[in-house]
């Protein structure tokens, strides 16, 4: 456990409240959390430090902004709004089909999402060596990837430093490396994933035909959630 003195944040517990202005941060990101820290933390802090266990893939992000008169157009016809909202979800769904259930089948589409992605770094990253550091060394789709246009440009800013060396150990008013270094913090930021699946799956019992369950136990009336 750390042992800092100064503030632990975790990104899925995020301190809206807590000043980032002015501070020294330290972060470490667990190679299935998807980025380093709270978005726009690294345009807050003076200086920012991530440790990175594993680099991962990282594509162009589809950002659109909605104007005043399309929030007036979903507003008037909802169903403007639920049909590109289905519209999103199709593609989004489509994607994972033919990219993670039936990746063997189109493995040229996960070879072009990785050439997307080394183009995304390549223009973002100048830095021979940062672009090395950020560089997974497994194939597109093997770890879950990300989308986003700052991530790499956030690496490349003069207040932040990316680490690929390890952590000796959290002393109370900083970080020893494993090069026996110190990064002197005030503010630690944790991005080392959670608990996902024993703590949310099942989030509810679900109860099939004739009393069926996942352990074939039967169920009695009152612990009947879900019927399917």
């Amino acid at each position: 456990m750390p042992t800092s003195a100064g503030k632990v944040i975790h990104t899925t517990a995020w301190d809206d409240e807590y000043p980032l202005e002015g501070r020294r941060g330290g972060g470490h990101r667990h190679r299935r959390h998807r980025r380093p820290a709270h978005p726009g933390t690294d345009k807050k802090v003076a200086d920012l430090t991530v440790y990175q266990r594993t680099p991962i893939w990282v594509v162009p992000k589809i950002d659109v902004r909605f104007g005043e008169r399309a929030k007036r157009l979903f507003a008037r016809i909802p169903l403007t709004q639920r049909a590109i909202r289905w519209l999103t979800d199709s593609i989004y769904e489509v994607m994972i089909n033919t990219g993670v259930i039936h990746h063997r089948h189109f493995r040229r589409l996960n070879i072009a999402a990785a050439d997307l992605s080394k183009m995304h770094r390549f223009a973002s990253i100048r830095d021979k060596e940062l672009r090395r550091r950020l560089t997974p060394d497994y194939d597109f789709g093997c770890k879950r990837p990300t989308f986003s246009n700052g991530y790499y440009r956030a690496f490349t800013s003069r207040m932040c430093i990316c680490r690929t060396d390890g952590i000796e150990r959290i002393e109370a008013d900083g970080i020893v490396n494993a090069d026996g270094s110190k990064t002197v913090i005030d503010t630690l930021i944790l991005a080392t994933g959670f608990d996902l699946w024993d703590a949310n799956f099942p989030a509810i019992e679900v109860i099939g035909r004739e009393g069926a369950t996942s352990e074939s136990g039967g169920a009695t009336p009152d612990s009947r959630l879900t019927r399917v």
